[in-house]
């Protein structure tokens, strides 16, 4: 088994930039080449071509966006010209911004329809292959590795969506995952295509799935993985390629013997082993009636932790080690670049996106170290400087300068011009007084959209728009003039560590101990045999030496969800977006072109989506209506 961490020599240098590989410079040919093929389709001679500094800054705005926490922000507001952030602006115009959007591909559209006939991935397959590839070799995953599912959330029209009711999206498109348990680097996906094209269901999926996902990974490794994918088979599978397997198991398998399936007459907290050469089985009974099932190929004693719950230790380990892609997930969505799109080749691609930043995020913090001590914010100020480096040269060749004054002081800055002291936004601020901060603000036009729009009530003033949840103010964009200068500053900034005095609160990147498995598959439909298709030796903790102590432990604890530092709400009549606590958000109703009502609420921090109990009504502030 080879060292974990990035793979090549760490010697002098590695902190510097890395040259390109073949796999990298493929894909961005690949989408650039496409991406203007569709163009010329589209507008012909009036197409200006896209070249790799194009798709570069275009990748970059849309790692930003994810940064100041705007995935569902309209594209238009993070290019206004008062509450937008500077670098959009400095960067690209809006309708190049959007003619991207509309016009990235990823193969001939042409000749797609062929490929389909065969391949449902078509339309991403080249693009999602290279990358798959270049994952695996840029980082040796540790001993503990994790194989789960991931459902990235999408409602728009593709051949092969997913409904899963237990996950948060329910709807999306679902990838299966091997991580390593500790870093929840992915270091394999695969995306589900859905069942073959004779609609049959596909047979021992699960088994397959692991197969696939760990061919290639270095003898000596651990697979944990749930009961959907765990059996004797494949354990005894993985043992031929030097692999050992723990994972849950379901109650209808037919290599289960009778004796760890009863339940009755049983202590609580009570566990039963069963044995054969090569694996080891564990009904631990967590409640009455309720017992756990778990194989191991890895541990061969009955081990029995000193804990009040008396729970055995391949139970402990399997939780230490199953959260490895629900922390993916998590660490994903906190800075995700998505946007809406109604393409399903496009979600999957701000997915490469999301998990190819985290990766990049993982493998710069094993090579550094010593990057950033202490501080919890990393992998906010990792992405930001990613961002901010992947939109420069495009800023840097700009011929014209923006229109707003911000925006052109911030390109002059990049192109290493003197910016003379009146062009910056600070003094800008200061030249105007203290009457032009006491001005009221010019009133927002008429939206067709649902928006959060800033109240004031007494001394107190409330943000123009609330964008952000579980994060400081500083995350936030305060008003129009403080995030310009905001991004004038950052840009100044040569050390996020030493000179920029930000706090940002920031959800932690290790995976917890217990993360919830919220995974719920369809049952398999093969019946089981009273009696066990493998001969176990059977071993009963309750007629052991070990002293059981009784505990009313409920099962679903054994997949406890992990809970973060920061209470977060969530607001549905904003749109679903995170809002912070106490903060005061007007939300408008539309319905066609007639705004019916709004009224201005106080977040209560709650753990669930909000109710109707879950929104206050502010003293302050009565209802309104009126029309646009």
């Amino acid at each position: 088994m080879g060292p974990k961490g990035p793979r090549g020599r760490r010697g002098e240098g590695s902190k510097g930039r890395r040259a390109e590989g073949p796999k990298e410079q493929a894909i961005e040919r690949i989408i650039v080449d496409m991406t203007n093929l569709q163009g010329v389709r589209k507008y012909g001679d009036g197409w200006r071509p896209m070249d790799s500094t194009d798709l570069r800054a275009y990748v970059g705005l849309l790692i930003l966006a994810g940064v100041y926490r705007s995935r569902g922000e309209a594209a238009a507001s993070l290019w206004d010209a008062e509450s937008g952030r500077t670098v959009f602006r400095a960067t690209m115009p809006l309708k190049a911004f959007h003619k991207y959007s509309r016009l990235l591909r990823f193969d001939d559209r042409q000749s797609r329809p062929a490929r389909l006939a065969t391949d449902r991935l078509a339309a991403v397959r080249e693009v999602w292959d290279l990358w798959e590839e270049r994952l695996q070799a840029l980082y040796n995953p540790g001993p503990e590795v994790t194989v789960d599912e991931q459902l990235v959330p999408f409602r728009g029209r593709c051949p092969f969506r997913q409904y899963i009711p237990s996950k948060p999206a329910k709807y999306g498109i679902k990838s299966w995952v091997a991580c390593d348990a500790k870093s929840s680097y992915a270091w394999k996906m695969q995306v589900y295509t859905g069942k073959a094209a004779g609609g049959c269901p596909e047979k021992n999926q699960g088994a397959r799935v692991v197969l696939d996902l760990t061919e290639g990974l270095p003898t000596g490794h651990n697979v944990t993985c749930d009961n959907f994918f765990t059996s004797y088979e494949l354990g005894q599978r993985l043992l031929e390629r030097n692999l050992t397997m723990v994972g849950t198991v379901r109650k209808n398998k037919p290599e289960l013997p009778p004796a760890l399936l009863q339940s009755k007459g049983r202590q609580v907290s009570s566990s039963r082993f069963a044995f054969t050469p090569t694996a080891t089985l564990v009904s631990y009974l967590a409640k009455r009636n309720k017992n756990v099932l778990l194989l191991s190929t890895r541990h061969a004693e009955p081990d029995v932790s000193d804990r009040r719950d008396r729970k055995p230790a391949l139970i402990l380990d399997y939780n230490c080690n199953k959260g490895g892609v629900d922390n993916l997930d998590k660490v994903v969505g906190t800075y995700s670049c998505r946007r809406m799109t109604a393409r399903w080749p496009l979600v999957i691609f701000h997915n490469i996106l999301d998990v190819s930043s985290y990766n990049a995020f993982v493998i710069w913090r094993e090579i550094n170290p010593d990057w950033m001590p202490g501080k919890r914010n990393k992998r906010r100020v990792f992405l930001e400087q990613l961002g901010k480096a992947l939109v420069k040269p495009l800023i840097q060749r700009r011929q014209r300068l923006p229109r707003t004054e911000a925006a052109s002081a911030l390109v002059k800055v990049i192109r290493g011009e003197r910016v003379s002291a009146e062009d910056r936004p600070q003094a800008r601020e200061r030249a105007a007084g203290p009457a032009a901060a006491a001005a009221p603000a010019a009133p927002l036009g008429a939206s067709k959209r649902k928006r959060c729009q800033g109240y004031e009530i007494g001394n107190s003033h409330i943000p123009q728009a609330v964008r952000s949840s579980g994060s400081k103010s500083s995350d936030s964009e305060s008003s129009s003039g403080a995030d310009m200068a905001g991004d004038y500053e950052d840009w100044m900034c040569d050390d996020y560590q030493d000179n920029c005095q930000e706090d940002y609160t920031h959800n932690r990147d290790t995976p917890g101990a217990d993360m919830e498995d919220t995974r719920d598959q369809e049952a398999e439909t093969s019946p089981r045999s009273p009696d066990s298709l493998v001969d176990y030796d059977i071993y009963d903790s309750e007629e052991s030496d070990y002293e059981v102590h009784t505990q009313d432990v409920d099962s679903e604890q054994l997949y406890s969800e992990q809970v973060d530092d920061e209470e977060v709400v969530y607001c549905e009549e904003v749109y679903g977006e995170e809002v912070d606590t106490g903060a005061v958000v007007e939300c408008e109703e539309v319905d066609d072109d007639e705004v019916v009502d709004y009224a201005t609420f106080v977040a209560r921090p709650k753990n669930h989506i909000f109710g109707d109990e879950g929104l206050q009504r502010h003293p302050g502030v009565t209802d309104a209506r009126h029309n646009v």
